[in-house]
C-alpha cells in the first residue's frame, strides 16, 4: 500500500491518465484506485512506473511520475516553477545600488561553513550550513549567490555533487549523500553571485545586450559592402544606433536585427556577413561592469571520517532499472532539485538508473546502425557531432567552417554516413557567433523538423539532438523563451507525424568564462524556461523525449570549458548512449 505525504502544500484532485492507448499496446499497463480524504487517486501501471494526472488548485494540471518501489509519494510536481525564479530576480535588483556592488559581493576568503549535521532519518546524508560574507567581512543579509557542495575523497576517485537551498538571508544550506567511507572532503563553490546577476538583467534593459557588462566588448557584427560594421542582436535595441536593420525574414523569421550604417550610401540590402568580433560599450560606467572571478571556491572546507558499516551501497546497486528502457518522463524530473547522478573512476553514473550497455564505439556503432541522427544547434552540439563522426562513424572530423554550405550557404547540408549511420549537423539560426559567416540559405530548427516530417525517413530510424544556451544569453531572456517555444510546436508537429522519433534535448552545462557574458545563474533561468515549455511533452508516455542533464555533470565533475573537456565531455557521451541504446 502506498502512503501519500506532503499533500497540505497543494488542493489536489486527481484524474486517470487518458493518452496511455499506445502504451498499452506496447506494454502491460494497469490502474489501481485509492480513496485519499475526499479525493479519489487512480494510480496507473506503466512500464515500471505509476502514473497520475495532478490538478492544482491553480487550475494547471501536471503529470507526475513515481517510482514503484518508493513506500512515500511525495506530490510536489517538478515542473511547476519557471520564470518565478527571474521574476523575483527582477524584483530584488530594482532595490539594489550597484554602486554598493564591489563591497557587497560574496568574498570566499571570509565565507564560511559554519556547521554539518546529519539526517536522523540517513546517516549517509549529511548538511553543509554555510553563511557568507561580504568584501568587509560582514555577514551578508541578502541571499541570491549559486552555490553548490562537492564531496571527493583521498582513497576513492569520484566526485559527488550536492544541492544548496538559499535561505534568502545570507545563510545556505547544502545537501550531500556520502557514497564512501573514511576520510571525505566538502567544498563549497559559488557559482553566480546575486550583484553580478543585476548588473546583466540592469545592462539587458539599458543597453539590449549583456556584453555592455564587459570592460572589452564582443558580440556579433553586420558587415555591410565596403566592410562597414554595425552591432547585432536577437532583439530590435540596438544601443547607439536610432535605427536597426531588421533582418529577422533572411533568419527564418527567428528575431535578428543590426545596427543600420550611418553611412548614408549604405542600406540594409548591402548586408553581406554576420561576424564576431569587439565593439564599443564604452556607453556604460565602470560600476555597471560586473565583478570577477565570476566563479570561485570558499577557501575553507570540511573534512570528515566517515566510517559506517552500513555505507550508501548504490556503486553496487544493480537492480536500478536500465535508462533506455524506463519512461523518459524520468529524465525531466531529474537534476532539478538534486543531483542526478556522481562521478566514479572517470565515469558518470546515475542515481536512479543504470546503463545497459558497455560504453565502447563498436557497442555504440552496434546500436546506431540504420539510424540517421541530426544534431541541431550550437558548437557544444557540433561536439557530439564530432565524436560521432571520428570516433564511431570512422570519418575525418570536421571543423566549424566545413559546416558551411557548398555555395556559400550558411548551413551545410549533406548527411555524412559511415558504418551504416547517417548524421546531419545543423548550426541554429542566428545569433551565433563566429569568424565569418553569410546571410544565405539560413533555415531555423523548426523549418528543418517540419522538412523531417514530410521525409521518407521512419520514426524508428530517426534521432533527434538538440539544444539552444550560450548564444543567446546576450540578449534579453524573451529572446530564447520564444525561440523554446517555436522549437517546442515543431517537435510536436513531428511526433504527431513520426511518433517513434527519439528526442533529445541537451541542457545547459556549467560555465566559467570571464572573458564571455555566460552567467551560470542565467542558464538555471534557460533551464526552467526549457522545463515548463516542454511540460506537455515531458509527462506524456507515449513519446520519447528525453533531458539530458549536463548541468550536474559538468557541476560535480569541476569543468569550467564552454565545451567540455576529457572526461566531462565523455562523461555527457555516456549520459546520452545509457539512454539511446
Amino acid at each position: 500500500m502506498f502512503t501519500v505525504s506532503n499533500t497540505s502544500l497543494f488542493v489536489v484532485v486527481f484524474q486517470v491518465v487518458t493518452n496511455m492507448t499506445d502504451a498499452w499496446n506496447r506494454k502491460k499497463a494497469g490502474c489501481v484506485a485509492f480513496l485519499l480524504g475526499t479525493s479519489f487517486l487512480v494510480l496507473c501501471y506503466y512500464g515500471g512506473t505509476y502514473l497520475v494526472n495532478v490538478h492544482i488548485s491553480h487550475h494547471k494540471t501536471r503529470k507526475v511520475v513515481v517510482d514503484v518501489t518508493e513506500q512515500s509519494v511525495l506530490l510536489s510536481p517538478t515542473l511547476a516553477h519557471v520564470t518565478a525564479t527571474y521574476e523575483d530576480f527582477l524584483r530584488r535588483c530594482k532595490n539594489m545600488d550597484i554602486r554598493a556592488f564591489r563591497k557587497t559581493k560574496s568574498n570566499v576568503i571570509y565565507s564560511r561553513i559554519t556547521g554539518i549535521t546529519k539526517d536522523n532519518s540517513d546517516i549517509n546524508t549529511v548538511y553543509i550550513h554555510i553563511q557568507t560574507f561580504d568584501q568587509q567581512n560582514r555577514s551578508k543579509t541578502v541571499g541570491g549567490d549559486l552555490l553548490h557542495v562537492i564531496v571527493t575523497s583521498d582513497h576513492v576517485d569520484g566526485r559527488v555533487g550536492g544541492h544548496v537551498t538559499d535561505h534568502g538571508d545570507g545563510r545556505y544550506t547544502g545537501v550531500v549523500r556520502l557514497l564512501w567511507t573514511d576520510k571525505v572532503h566538502i567544498h563549497v563553490q559559488i557559482g553566480s553571485v546575486l550583484e553580478n546577476v543585476c548588473l546583466r538583467l540592469q545592462a539587458t534593459e539599458k543597453f539590449g545586450n549583456q556584453v555592455f557588462t564587459k570592460e572589452k566588448g564582443w558580440g556579433i557584427r553586420g558587415f555591410y559592402r565596403g566592410n562597414i560594421w554595425a552591432p547585432c542582436g536577437a532583439n530590435a535595441f540596438i544601443c547607439g544606433y536610432n535605427t536597426t536593420c531588421n533582418f529577422t525574414e533572411i533568419n527564418d523569421n527567428m528575431s535578428w536585427y543590426c545596427g543600420k550604417p550611418r553611412d548614408t550610401n549604405l542600406q540594409c540590402s548591402d548586408i553581406r556577413a554576420f561576424k564576431t568580433g569587439p565593439f564599443d560599450v564604452s556607453a556604460a560606467n565602470q560600476f555597471e561592469k560586473i565583478l570577477l572571478p565570476t566563479v570561485e571556491t570558499l577557501q575553507d572546507s570540511v573534512t570528515l571520517t566517515h566510517n559506517v558499516d552500513t555505507a550508501y551501497k548504490h556503486l553496487s546497486n544493480t537492480s536500478l532499472e536500465k535508462c533506455s528502457r524506463r519512461s523518459s518522463v524520468y529524465s525531466w524530473r531529474e537534476g532539478m532539485d538534486h543531483a542526478s547522478g556522481y562521478w566514479f573512476n572517470r565515469t558518470w553514473i546515475f542515481y536512479n538508473c543504470s546503463s545497459s550497455i558497455r560504453h565502447d564505439p563498436a557497442i555504440y556503432r552496434q546500436c546506431l546502425k540504420g539510424k540517421t541522427l541530426y544534431f541541431f544547434g550550437d558548437s557544444t552540439v557540433k561536439q557530439y557531432a564530432e565524436f560521432f563522426l571520428e570516433k564511431i562513424m570512422n570519418l575525418q572530423k570536421k571543423n566549424n567552417n566545413d559546416f558551411k554550405g557548398d555555395n556559400g550557404d550558411y548551413h551545410y547540408r549533406r548527411a555524412l554516413s559511415g558504418q551504416g549511420i547517417n548524421l546531419v549537423y545543423f548550426k541554429h539560426a542566428m545569433p551565433f557567433h563566429n569568424p565569418n559567416f553569410p546571410p544565405k540559405g539560413i533555415t531555423s530548427i523548426p523549418t528543418e523538423l517540419a522538412r523531417l516530417s514530410e521525409s521518407e525517413i521512419p520514426g524508428t530510424d530517426l534521432i533527434i539532438f538538440v539544444s539552444y544556451h550560450t548564444h543567446f544569453q546576450a540578449y534579453p531572456i524573451s529572446e530564447f523563451k520564444d525561440r523554446i517555444l517555436k522549437l517546442v510546436s515543431a517537435v510536436k508537429h513531428l511526433l504527431s507525424v513520426k511518433p517513434k522519433t527519439k528526442v533529445f534535448f541537451k541542457g545547459p552545462h556549467f560555465i566559467h568564462d570571464d572573458i564571455r557574458w555566460f552567467d551560470n545563474r542565467m542558464s538555471l533561468f534557460y533551464r526552467d524556461i526549457i522545463h515548463e515549455a516542454f511540460s506537455e511533452l515531458a509527462s506524456d508516455v507515449t513519446y520519447d523525449v528525453i533531458y539530458l542533464d549536463t548541468w550536474w555533470v559538468t557541476v560535480t565533475h569541476g569543468n569550467t570549458d564552454l565545451h567540455p573537456r576529457g572526461d566531462a565531455f565523455i562523461g555527457q557521451i555516456q549520459q546520452l548512449m545509457t539512454y539511446l541504446c
